[in-house]
């Protein structure tokens, strides 16, 4: 992260938008399904491919760890985002 970026005041107008774009992005994961049955899925192809088909699993392996990744890292958002409606269905936070 260069100095310019870091230093970067975040505007209200922003500020904003952020707001509105997570609120639209946790919505749409939430809908999803579950994320973690998904990473199951590629772990289990990461396990097999090798064996059932070498060179299918060798050309997509790059591109399944990448998406392993992501979908790691939206699991925990899915989740949170889980909880802050449980919450609110409760009518009260945690």
């Amino acid at each position: 992260m260069t100095e310019a970026v870091k230093d970067e005041k975040l505007s209200d107008e922003n500020y904003a938008l952020m707001q509105a774009q997570f609120e639209l992005m946790g919505g749409l994961l939430v809908k999803l399904p579950p994320i973690g049955k998904f990473i199951e899925r590629i772990e289990r192809a990461e396990t097999v491919g090798p064996i059932v088909d070498p060179t299918l699993y060798r050309d997509a392996m790059g591109n399944l760890e990448n998406i392993k990744r992501l979908a790691r890292a939206f699991l925990g958002v899915q989740q949170e985002v889980a909880r802050q409606i449980a919450e609110s269905e409760r009518g009260k936070p945690r």
